[in-house]
């Protein structure tokens, strides 16, 4: 047999050894790219839970996650998590298995390990005497109000309700100028604690009022007649016996938290002009005040007494700049601080129970906010966290009854997407009606699609409601196609349409800044595209389309809004060559090379507080102050985008009310705008001009001007689409755990 030469021996050798070498490459590269694939499967899995409600595909999914990729230590983990809740909602057998499975072999993935011990604790059986075991979890709510109120105290025997009163009630014995107030929860009835005199622009006001342990009193805060500083009041009920604790300079604010169960002192927050909090004790018989702790600048909340008067609780952010909290116990005789609960999520809002033997708080480390107790003995943690309920949203913990039921505070959130006929000749609006019946409460920021049979919006999803997805319906045949988007917090701008009517562009605002995404409504793929172009300010906030970044990239411009100005600063808002950067304050003005000089003002127009761009991007639409009051943007003048005159279209009746927002008709022919004032009883106008002037006609449009800011014209001008949104705030009561 011949035999290859030994050459070829070693070649075929190397190539052996680089065929096997570039196949170990390959097939690592493989399993790199495999790997988000888990983690879209994750994100599926949860679309099919929280989006389309498909229990038994999310529970396929999560299954298949745990058993072929058992390596993925961060994903399987939640992915048990997950499967363990998709259990209970469908009251199946299996969660405990799966939360135990989570604890036993995944302990290293400390959030999720703690969030499954945390469901476990709350799935044991407890023993037949325990108080949770007599018909679990009451909650009761004692009242829904205007979120304006302010929702305050509730008295020890859960009758009545304080706050300020700001003219929110419908109540004869409201009167609106800034008393302190009590309403009683069985007879539906507000009665006045202080008799302080007619509210004016120069008056001060009442705040922060809290009951004494038997409801007899009532201490409150009160700004000084110049403004200089806050004073402690204690007074009856009925409002007899207002005498000032509190009235020292050196507390430019103070703000009572509790009072003693003795009565005789009250736990005060207070800061001083060098900014300083400090928690001190103000005697409730003389007024001398005992500071037991200076915090520095960030304030120790929200500070509640043990039953034994010895231990104040309150949380602290874990470290300068950090979002997030821990939570102390302060002896009030100095001899110790115990750090009590410190984890890497937020712990706060701490309030004793009321044996106290235990320490009630609100934690997001299951994943979502929850309610955790922690025992405790003489100011220690006496054992581990566990969980009394989840899912509990933005729970605000007031305290607890003389019968031990907690109560607290919520806010509720309803947005929801309407739609309406519109006949501008007639100057009317139809009769709004609910744009989708799904997640109802939940959706907001509309826009009408190019060729106006389709519409976009932002609706909240998931368990919590904290699962942005951008919702695009079919007018035509009425379904939706629901995207979950990448972020948590949706800038409150608007939605925009590419000009193909293919993708739809979304803006996040958390942590201060702000990101452009552009969804692809083929693929659902999702791109972040750097900042855009800010076309509008006030009422008016919002993002360029393409087709007026189009033109303004022809002029060599870029716009920002006040705010942006920081990124430009910061050198996020690069500027190419020969390129301008336009902005609005005081006027229209620019930058033309940087930031070095002052800018060059465009018009010598007067303050500008609400402006939009034309839709074709040639014309700007501007409220402007004309008056010596730079606060009343009290004129409407339109000026071109390339710079040149401006020219008045109208103006508002004696020049005292102000134009609050504007919108442009679809072709850009004429302006639509709102004339009013927020404080003031006198209905909102609304009017429409043609851009070239004339005589302004008004219009019939039962809108807010938010609603009005954000509603938007669909392309043939005949219907209107725009977010309706109320907040409420709600007092709760939960009684029947075991603190």
């Amino acid at each position: 047999m011949n035999r290859p030469p030994l050459t070829l021996h070693r070649h075929a050798a190397w190539f052996a050894l680089a065929l096997a070498l570039a196949l170990i490459v390959l097939s690592a590269s493989c399993v790199v790219a495999q790997e988000p694939d888990v983690t879209v499967l994750l994100e599926r899995a949860r679309y099919e839970e929280d989006v389309r409600g498909d229990l038994e595909a999310a529970i396929r999914i999560y299954r298949s996650i745990v058993a072929e990729h058992p390596g993925r230590r961060a994903v399987a983990a939640q992915a048990l998590l997950a499967l363990g809740g998709a259990y209970e909602r469908m009251g199946r057998d299996g969660a405990q298995d799966a939360y135990a499975r989570v604890v036993a072999d995944y302990a290293d993935q400390i959030e999720a390990a703690a969030a499954a011990r945390a469901r476990l604790a709350a799935l044991t059986p407890r023993a037949p005497s325990a108080p949770a075991d007599r018909g679990g979890l009451a909650l009761r709510r004692l009242w829904t109000t205007p979120v304006g109120l302010g929702v305050g105290a509730l008295s020890p025997d859960a009758r009545s309700v304080l706050f300020v009163d700001w003219g929110e009630l419908d109540d004869p014995a409201a009167r609106g100028h800034a008393d302190v107030a009590s309403y009683d929860l069985a007879e539906e009835r507000v009665a006045l604690v202080t008799d302080l005199p007619d509210q004016s622009v120069e008056d001060t006001y009442p705040d922060s009022p809290i009951w004494s342990p038997d409801g007899a009193w009532i201490a409150y805060a009160h700004w000084d007649g110049d403004w200089t500083h806050k004073r402690l009041h204690l007074v009856r009920r009925d409002g007899t016996d207002n005498r000032v604790l509190v009235d020292n300079e050196q507390f430019r604010d103070l703000r009572p938290l509790d009072f003693a169960a003795s009565g005789d002192f009250i736990v005060t927050l207070l800061r001083g002009w060098d900014e300083a909090y400090r928690i001190g004790l103000v005697s409730t018989e003389d007024g001398h005040v005992t500071i037991v702790k200076t915090s520095g600048l960030h304030p120790p909340h929200p500070l509640s007494l043990s039953p034994d008067d010895r231990y104040v609780v309150f949380d602290q952010h874990q470290e300068d700049g950090s979002g997030r909290h821990d939570i102390f116990a302060l002896a009030l005789d100095g001899s110790s601080e115990v750090t009590l609960v410190a984890s890497p999520a937020e712990d706060h809002l701490p309030v004793w129970a009321p044996g106290g033997d235990a320490v009630l708080f609100v934690s997001d480390r299951s994943g979502r906010p929850a309610l955790w107790s922690v025992p405790v003995e003489n100011g220690r943690p006496a054992g581990e966290p566990r969980m009394v309920r989840d899912d509990v949203g933005d729970l605000y913990p007031l305290g607890f009854t003389a019968d031990g039921a907690l109560a607290y505070r919520s806010i509720l959130w309803r947005t929801d997407v309407l739609t309406a006929d519109l006949d501008l000749d007639a100057g009317r609006l139809g009769e709004p009606h609910l744009l989708t019946s799904g997640f109802v409460g939940a959706n907001m920021l509309p826009a009408w699609g190019p060729e106006g049979e389709r519409v976009a919006f932002i609706s909240r999803r998931g368990r919590s409601g904290d699962a942005y997805h951008l919702v695009v319906r079919d007018l035509e045949t009425g379904t939706e196609e629901a995207h979950p988007l990448p972020f948590l917090t949706p800038a409150h701008t608007e939605t925009t349409w590419s000009e193909d009517g293919g993708a739809v562009y979304v803006e996040s605002g958390g942590g201060g800044e702000r990101v452009s995404y552009r969804v692809s409504l083929a693929t659902g793929d999702i791109e972040r595209v750097g900042r855009r172009d800010f076309i509008g300010i006030g009422y008016n906030r919002a993002f360029a389309s393409e087709r007026q970044m189009r033109h303004l990239r022809s002029l060599g411009i870029r716009v920002a809004g006040q705010n942006e100005i920081r990124a430009f600063r910061e050198g996020d808002f690069d500027l190419a060559p020969g390129e301008d950067l336009v902005w609005v304050r005081d006027g229209v003005r620019r930058f033309t090379e940087g930031l070095d000089r002052e800018p060059e003002a465009l018009t010598a127009l007067g303050h500008a507080h609400t402006w939009r761009l034309s839709p074709d991007g040639q014309t700007w639409a501007i409220a402007i102050s004309t008056r010596p009051d730079p606060l009343v943007s009290d004129a409407l003048f339109v000026l071109p985008a390339s710079g040149g005159a401006a020219r008045e279209i109208a103006r508002t009746e004696g020049g005292e009310r102000e134009i609050m927002a504007m919108r442009w008709t679809p072709g850009g022919e004429r302006i639509l705008f709102v004339v009013g004032e927020e404080l003031e009883d006198k209905p909102f106008e609304y009017w429409i001009v043609s851009k070239d002037g004339g005589e302004p006609r008004k219009l019939d449009l039962d809108l807010t001007p938010l609603e009005f800011a954000g509603m938007r014209l669909r392309p043939d001008g005949g219907a209107v689409v725009f977010t309706r949104e109320q907040r409420l705030g709600e007092l709760w009561l939960m009684d029947g755990a075991e603190w």
